[in-house]
């Protein structure tokens, strides 16, 4: 009965071993299981960490290639753009000088008018003093007519 009592025990004690082996097995499993699965998400957010760098390098170069290309568009706006002024002032001087000659016409346009308000005023003068003179040769005609007439009644011819 000793001997039933020992192996009844033995059989307990092996029992329970088997019964921790187990759940260590189940535990060691699990903790495999959760290794693999952190392995797992590891490997997923350095691939994520790689496709975000990748990214983040993609948006770097389109940054500093539009950058470029912001630079290069606003040197060609400051050329046009000193173009752009250099062709005002061109036509400032253009207009200034056309200004200049406009004056200088207007000069000789006025310059003309007087010589011929002058040469319009010397023929009213001249046309006045003919009118003039026409009329004091009619007065004097009319004065010989009537001095002939007194003569030729004077002396009876």
């Amino acid at each position: 009965s000793e001997l039933n009592a020992s192996k009844s025990m033995m059989s307990a004690t092996m029992l329970n071993e088997t019964k921790e082996k187990q759940t260590l097995n189940d535990e060691l499993t699990r903790t495999k299981d959760q290794v693999v699965a952190l392995t797992k998400r590891l490997t997923d957010l350095e691939a994520q960490i790689a496709l975000e760098r990748e990214s983040a390098a993609r948006a770097q170069t389109d940054t500093e290639g539009k950058a470029a290309l912001l630079r290069e568009s606003e040197e060609a706006l400051r050329r046009s753009l000193k173009d752009e002024e250099r062709r005002v002032q061109e036509t400032k001087e253009q207009l200034q000088e056309k200004e200049r000659h406009l004056k200088e016409i207007r000069s000789e346009l006025e310059a003309v008018r007087q010589e011929e308000r002058a040469r319009m005023d010397e023929s009213r003068d001249r046309t006045s003093l003919m009118e003039r003179m026409k009329s004091e040769k009619k007065a004097l005609k009319e004065r010989v007519t009537e001095l002939e007439r007194t003569v030729q009644e004077s002396y009876g011819e």
